[in-house]
């Protein structure tokens, strides 16, 4: 995992998936108050790795927790 701005992280799979993977995840940890735009997305996927971009609650990028999970087939 690599942040490489605000919001934005690169994530490369140590194992490169044999077709393009589902991912998931979830924001957590940011006090209370909480907005549906304070989230975590994934524009970008493929079997090597994927982007993640988090947000607050005027969806702006901003740091913030979060957790995934990746499933796929491996060789």
């Amino acid at each position: 995992m690599k942040r490489e701005s605000t919001g934005t992280y690169q994530l490369s799979f140590s194992t490169t998936f044999t077709k393009t993977p589902a991912i998931t995840g979830s924001q957590w940890g940011y006090g209370g108050g909480q907005n549906t735009l304070d989230n975590v997305i994934f524009p970008a996927l493929s079997g090597s790795g994927a982007t993640i971009q988090t947000g607050d609650s005027y969806g702006k990028y901003s740091d913030r927790n979060f957790s995934f999970i990746v499933v796929g087939t491996i060789s």
